[in-house]
């Protein structure tokens, strides 16, 4: 997911984009077809996580994680200097948010105390730019390292696992700035958003949480309008994936969801004002669907909303 981050250390005139939609679901207000918005001025959201009744969304450019409680937002934790981009469970009480611009986790309680930081790996070697995270059935979170994001820039972005130990292993690399992650209903194929490559890629995922060889599972100009040329910006982010594998893709740039089966083959596709889109999430349920969208990349604090709405392929009775 980007912007200081990823695609905010550059200033650049934003153009007014029609696109051709498949199935569109537009949002078009806070009544929209079941939809609120959450929050109506968000700074930066990011990556949220729905526990224990509540949303919890990472505001990068105000160095915060909010709580919604369904009535309110209020801040839960801040530190200058983190610039979260990702909220993900820890172990036991715990979350492990992602300092993207401080290049750290950040475990923190749910009470919201800081109980420890994590900035190496196994190797004594650090990571840059955390941007995405996914957990899994293990207590184990995976995590993008995404690197440089800049047209022409080299695949320095990796994937990171923190196991339930705490400990920080480089999974795979050379990846042309990753970006969201999320694994298979079964933990067995764990899928990263190859942001300036336009591309999913998907990994199989071996019994002590480390990859094997990657394989592109779809190119985004395969299923939706590609962006004008100079657009390099435009590309997936965040990642969601439901129990019937369907895959929930944030399309950085572009202001819309694209949702895929687990063919790749497309869905649907739901629009947002906002081109920013940077994550889709859960709720209590896969009937409702979070999406965090700044408005803009070029102008802080980069203030963009999150909204609510009902899930298209879940929200229909026996479905």
């Amino acid at each position: 997911m980007p912007v200081l981050r990823t695609p905010t250390v550059f200033a650049f005139a934003l153009r007014l984009a029609i696109f051709l939609a498949c199935c569109p679901i537009p949002i078009a207000g806070a009544n929209a077809a079941g939809t609120i918005v959450v929050n109506e001025q968000a700074y930066y959201p990011e990556q949220p996580l729905w526990y224990r009744g509540a949303l919890f969304y990472a505001e990068m450019s105000k160095d915060r994680v909010m709580k919604w409680d369904g009535a309110r937002n209020s801040v839960f934790w801040t530190e200058p200097g983190c610039g979260p981009t990702s909220v993900a469970k820890g172990g036991g009480e715990t979350f492990v948010f992602l300092c993207h611009l401080r290049n750290s986790l950040v475990e923190v309680d749910t009470s919201g105390h800081k109980v420890g930081e994590y900035n190496r790996d196994v190797d004594g070697k650090g990571f840059v730019t955390p941007n995405g995270s996914t957990n899994d059935a293990k207590g184990g979170i995976y995590f993008s390292s995404s690197g440089i994001f800049a047209g022409g820039a080299p695949a320095t972005g990796s994937v990171y696992y923190l196991g339930a130990n705490r400990k920080i292993k480089k999974v795979a690399d050379k990846i042309w700035y990753s970006n969201g992650v999320a694994l298979s209903h079964d933990g067995n194929s764990l899928f990263v958003s190859e942001h300036l490559g336009r591309r999913i890629l998907v990994y199989p995922v071996n019994a002590d949480a480390s990859l094997g060889e990657k394989k592109v599972f779809l190119s985004l100009d395969d299923i939706a309008s590609a962006p004008d040329s100079g657009e390099w910006w435009v590309g997936p982010d965040g990642l969601a994936m439901d129990s019937n594998d369907n895959l929930y893709i944030a399309e950085y740039g572009a202001g819309r969801l694209l949702i895929v089966d687990k063919a790749g083959l497309l869905k649907k596709k739901i629009f947002v004002p906002e081109k920013f889109i940077t994550a889709p999430r859960f709720g209590e349920t896969e009937e409702t669907l979070f999406i965090t969208a700044p408005g803009n990349n070029s102008t802080p604090p980069f203030i963009g909303k999150v909204y609510s709405m009902p899930n298209p392929l879940f929200a229909a009775p026996g479905k």
